[in-house]
Order: structure tokens, then C-alpha cells, then sequence
């Protein structure tokens, strides 16, 4: 995922520019996958081989999300800015 898919400014703040975030980074810091895996593991439930996967959504027509790709699944809407 490249910065553009979080760049834009609010309440003044100076927009993020492209390729100042790696949000690979920022995923992995902020969506803790192993901890989840751990606390269901403690809790006795079966856990996930994978941390994403691909799902297929039909939004007025079928779009595929690839968690490797998300600047794609953004792109297949026609709505780019608001």
C-alpha cells in the first residue's frame, strides 16, 4: 500500500506527502495480529492460518479486495475524491 491511500490534510495539519509513511509499518504497529492469535489461542479457540485474505465484495458490481493490493480495490471505484 503506498502513502497515497492515506495522504490528504485536516484541521490544517500538513498533508502526508507520497512516500513519507511506510504504512506496511504502521499496520504491523498498530493491527497486532499476533496478539489476536495469542488471545484466541488462551481462550481455547482455533486461530487462523493467515492474517488477511482476498474477499470478494458485490457493491453494484463484484469487486475483489487483495489485502496485497488495496490502491486497486480503491481504484475500481469511481468516486476519487470527496
Amino acid at each position: 500500500m503506498t502513502a497515497a491511500a492515506v495522504t490528504g490534510s485536516r484541521g490544517g495539519e500538513e498533508p502526508v506527502r507520497e512516500g513519507a509513511v511506510d504504512v506496511d509499518i504502521v499496520i504491523e504497529e498498530v493491527f497486532l495480529a499476533d496478539a489476536c492469535r495469542d488471545t484466541l489461542k488462551t481462550l481455547g479457540y482455533k486461530t487462523p492460518e493467515v492474517t488477511s485474505m482476498k474477499h470478494t465484495f458485490a457493491l453494484g458490481r463484484t469487486r475483489v479486495f487483495d489485502p496485497d493490493k488495496p490502491d486497486d480495490y480503491l481504484k475500481s471505484f469511481p468516486i476519487r475524491k470527496v
